[in-house]
């Protein structure tokens, strides 16, 4: 009798697990996909995302297959996940073709490839009377870093940064529409002297102000430009709030985790405008064109201003008449900051690279020690001449703190 019960109840669990089992093991079957834009235009050089949409949202299945039907004009990877990488090779068309590798439902995009601009081509940004003008920046350049342009980088994807450093009527317009509209949350109010640039902001406030810019224009002008900084790894919510304040200046107390303020997610391919980094801010800076005055030696079309000298300058920062011309410092300054173009400005079209303010990028100084702060670039107007050296690496500030002589200028990713 306990031999029949025992054999009763192993049956039971045996049932029991294999119910959980088939339960747990159920798959949800992919019905259909859709591909977002269903049009892309790129330039060539550059690259370009696009998102499926597979239904339903849970299915067991989220792989692709990819195909390009003139891969010589873009190409995509064979397999991808929702987001898909698309490279720009060459002018022309080509239509991408999304396949769900459960069910073969298919959904395609038309990829349209442009020839690049030319350098310090214009594009304009126009709502509500206010106008940001970017300058077009090619990729694919290696250039001379340093003091004494011995090193070397390379940015190898083409962008656009822009003409001025952010003013405080542009910044003022987008963090009050920002706050009372999208949910923002600033530090730092920042300076109210309208045509000069924007100051006393932090690091924080001025990642957290580009998602703010970028939302702002979208609600403003009708795009759809996507934020580029992220509390989540699946890009679903951009960071919108700065908690630092000028008390907590003196901590050095910087937040690794990622995501938080500190360590945003940066979204690969997003559409909207960035902080620049170190590396594209100082290859604009000494891009020269077809113009080989004071420029280093070894490199031609495009030329570059050496390190020693002002973004834009005809002779190193010791010729006070060559650096006056393109940048504010102690010497011409009267001891604050000044209105955005009024000096000469580089071969790119770019105004104060070196001086009136410094300029937030993107890069940690050290990555090996944050306690060194993000870095600010181009000297501020209370500094000596030889601060507007543009071989110099950058200076470290604390990513909390905002500073009178600390401001930014706008990027954006050719997509």
């Amino acid at each position: 009798m306990m031999m029949i019960k025992n054999k009763v109840i192993f049956f039971s669990l045996v049932v029991i697990s294999m119910f959980f089992f088939f339960s747990c093991n159920v798959q949800t079957p992919v019905t259909g996909v859709t591909v977002s834009p269903s049009n892309l235009t790129l330039h060539v050089g550059a690259s370009g995302q696009l998102t499926a949409i597979i239904t339903p949202s849970n299915a067991s299945s989220q792989l692709l297959g990819l195909t390009s039907s003139n891969p010589s004009v873009a190409t995509v990877p064979n397999t991808s996940g929702p987001t898909i990488n698309v490279t720009a090779i060459a002018c022309g068309t080509t239509t991408i073709t999304v396949t769900t590798l459960d069910g073969g439902f298919t959904a395609t995009c038309v990829v349209t490839v442009t020839a690049a601009p030319p350098a310090g081509t214009v594009a304009t940004f126009t709502v509500d009377l206010l106008t940001i003008k970017m300058m077009y920046v090619p990729g694919g350049v290696t250039f001379p870093t340093d003091l004494n342009d011995s090193g070397t980088a390379t940015v190898t994807d083409a962008y656009w940064i822009q003409e001025t450093e952010v003013t405080s009527e542009l910044w003022q317009r987008v963090r009050i529409w920002a706050e009372e509209y999208g949910g923002y949350i600033f530090a730092n109010d920042g300076t109210q002297n309208k045509l000069h640039p924007a100051s006393m902001i932090s690091w924080r406030d001025a990642m957290v102000w580009t998602n703010a810019i970028t939302e702002w224009y979208n609600a403003r002008a009708g795009t759809s430009y996507t934020p580029v900084y992220y509390a989540d790894a699946t890009y679903t919510t951009p960071i919108r709030t700065s908690t630092s304040n000028q008390s907590f200046c003196a901590s050095n107390t910087v937040c690794t985790t990622p995501g938080c303020e500190d360590n945003p997610f940066v979204k690969p391919n997003a559409t909207g405008f960035r902080l620049p980094t170190q590396p594209e801010w100082e290859f604009a800076a000494r891009w020269r064109g077809n113009d080989p005055t004071n420029t280093v030696a070894g490199y031609t079309n495009p030329y570059f201003t050496k390190g020693n000298s002002a973004s834009g300058a005809t002779d190193s920062y010791n010729n006070a008449t060559a650096t006056q011309t393109v940048a504010w410092y102690d010497a011409n300054s009267g001891g604050s900051t000044k209105e955005v173009k009024l000096k000469t400005p580089n071969a790119l079209g770019l105004y104060d690279m070196s001086g009136n303010v410094f300029e937030w990028v993107f890069d940690w100084l050290d990555p090996l020690n944050l306690s060194y702060g993000r870095t600010i670039m181009g000297a501020a107007y209370y500094y000596p001449s030889a601060a507007m050296q543009i071989g110099m690496s950058g200076w470290g500030v604390n990513p909390l703190c905002g500073q009178a002589g600390v401001g930014f200028r706008l990027s954006r990713s050719d997509l």
